[in-house]
């Protein structure tokens, strides 16, 4: 994703940061708060970072999937995951939807079940 400022002027757009981080991780898919936390060091806003995230899932580069938690500590957190969509080998067909289903999935499920694991309510 590249925006015209960008191209004119050799800025990077938050979209383009967001897809960067995205592609760097090795599972390609990330809570929606560390994936701020990465970009807005470099020059993005926490504003641009959803903005950008808006725009790469209407066109289909992204997908990003709410999630909950029952636990009372988590209520205020987004606990949104995204992921990159793209060609996938762990996917039926290498189907793009379906591999970044299957990532932010995973990423969701280890790290519900390590926060389970080690929090206990008082």
């Amino acid at each position: 994703m590249s925006d015209e400022r960008s191209l004119v002027s050799g800025e990077v757009s938050d979209g383009d940061l967001v897809l960067a981080a995205l592609r760097r991780r090795p599972r390609r898919a990330a809570f929606v708060a560390e994936l701020r936390s990465d970009v807005v060091g470099h020059g993005a806003t926490g504003e641009g970072v959803e903005r950008a995230l808006e725009v790469l899932e209407t066109s289909g580069e992204v997908l990003v999937r709410p999630h909950y938690c029952a636990d009372p500590h988590l209520a205020a957190l987004d606990l949104r995951v995204v992921g990159l969509v793209e060609a996938s080998p762990e996917a039926e067909g290498g189907d793009p939807i379906s591999g970044a289903v299957e990532r932010v999935e995973r990423t969701w499920r280890e790290w519900e079940a390590e926060f389970l694991a080690n929090h206990r309510c008082s």
